[in-house]
């Protein structure tokens, strides 16, 4: 890793880090907010709907935006757009002060913020391979990770300590001052893709998105890149059917945990998930394993599969809270061993559109999983939903391991019709 990589993955991290602090603080205040002035349940429901409702809706069009923008473009603009975004409810805070305004002006606000974090989120995990091959990628992926779990342990409390203690004013201020902040950090990143857009311009113009295709055109293309090449094929199905088991277990982990304990074993088991997360990026971070994504993929697949079993099988909290912890390592090894292997399964010219349609099954597959797991455990049980989980982590380790046999270079190779 030369000095320049250096400094651009420091840009990349500082930025990250920054923007998710943002991302944190207005999540917890608009939360918060919601029902402090409604006391309405329905309405934090409304807000949650309306966050899937715009990650689905964005991330087909992730591709385009980036081929249009640039990597570099969105990091530095988008930041900022969300920066400004919270004008508007900064104004009804300090002007208007009417909670029904106040509710409002959350609701048109946390789509802007919302779209902006899942293109900028498929751009970085596009634009990394440009920096780094190999082990360090999967450091530089393990960097990321790593930085993004300390925020999830700190962030949260840290939030709700900050918005007790603030006006609405003065928490939205902070985070309108991160979210530019955000923006100037990348700065260095913009500088650097720009130059090297425009000689990749120079030296191949087929790389450019045509003047005349529109939004729609593109949408087309993210569904030949599944349909054509296998690497796509393998990928949403993996990534669907994977997060369809972890979605229902995480529905019905509350019941679990006090079936078998208290508030605090649910505590103590999400606290320990998060620690498994946070050690094992840091570990791949300063120790690359010798092993292929694929196969960090199917090891994590397995701890999964592994954990389900185990939870099936528990009936007191202390091995719960254990299995919480394995589990964490497992999730943590897939993630890593999944994005590294998209990077570098497809030509760069194609990355975001194959990130954009494995973040649409992602997504989808998040919106229908807690039906399954709420469904499941309510007519067989809440045990039953995790014989449920590991049956579909094995078919997706399976699935992997099956893929790593026919999915040679050639076929990860092939590009969709033009």
């Amino acid at each position: 890793m030369n000095g320049s990589s250096r400094l651009l993955l420091a840009s990349l991290l500082a930025a990250q880090a920054v923007s998710e602090f943002g991302d944190w603080l207005i999540f917890i205040f608009v939360v918060t907010a919601i029902y402090s002035l409604s006391k309405s349940a329905v309405l934090l429901g409304v807000f949650f709907t309306i966050q899937s409702v715009t990650t689905i809706a964005v991330a087909p069009y992730a591709g385009y935006v980036l081929e249009r923008a640039g990597v570099a473009r969105l990091l530095y603009a988008g930041r900022f757009l969300q920066s400004l975004s919270l004008l508007l409810p900064l104004a009804v805070a300090v002007l208007a002060r009417e909670h029904r305004w106040m509710i409002l002006s959350l609701f048109a606000t946390f789509p802007i913020l919302r779209a902006v974090d899942v293109v900028s989120g498929i751009g970085v995990s596009a634009f990394l391979p440009q920096l780094f091959s190999g082990k360090e990628l999967v450091r530089a992926n393990a960097a990321f990770s790593t930085a993004s779990n300390i925020l999830v342990v700190v962030m949260p409390a840290l939030s709700g300590v900050l918005i007790a203690y603030l006006s609405f004013s003065q928490a939205l201020t902070i985070d309108l001052a991160s979210y530019a902040i955000a923006g100037l950090v990348a700065l260095p990143v913009l500088t650097r893709l720009t130059s090297a857009a425009r000689e990749q311009r120079s030296t191949n113009d087929n790389t450019a998105v045509r003047s005349g295709e529109g939004f729609f055109g593109q949408i087309g293309r993210l569904f030949e890149v599944v349909k054509t090449i296998p690497v796509a094929r393998f990928a949403t199905l993996v990534i669907f059917v994977f997060m369809i088991g972890g979605g229902a277990v995480n529905t019905i982990m509350p019941a679990f945990a006090l079936m078998i304990g208290d508030a605090r074993t649910f505590g103590y088991m999400t606290s320990l998930t998060g620690a498994g997360f946070l050690i094992t990026s840091a570990a791949l971070m300063f120790k690359t394993l010798a092993i292929s994504p694929q196969k960090l993929v199917a090891a994590g697949l397995g701890v999964i599969a592994v954990a389900d079993l185990a939870w099936y099988a528990a009936h007191d909290p202390v091995p719960a809270v254990a299995i919480a912890f394995v589990n964490g390592v497992g999730n943590e090894l897939f993630g890593l061993g999944f994005t590294t292997f998209l990077q570098t399964s497809m030509k760069a010219r194609y990355l975001p559109r194959l990130l954009a349609a494995v973040s649409l099954a992602r997504e989808g597959a998040s919106a229908v999983s807690p039906v399954f797991g709420g469904v499941l455990g309510g007519l067989l049980g809440v045990r039953s939903v995790f014989l449920f989980a590991a049956a579909l982590t094995g078919t997706g380790l399976f699935v992997s391991s099956l893929a790593n046999g026919r999915i040679n270079d050639d076929e990860a190779a092939k590009e969709p019709t033009e």
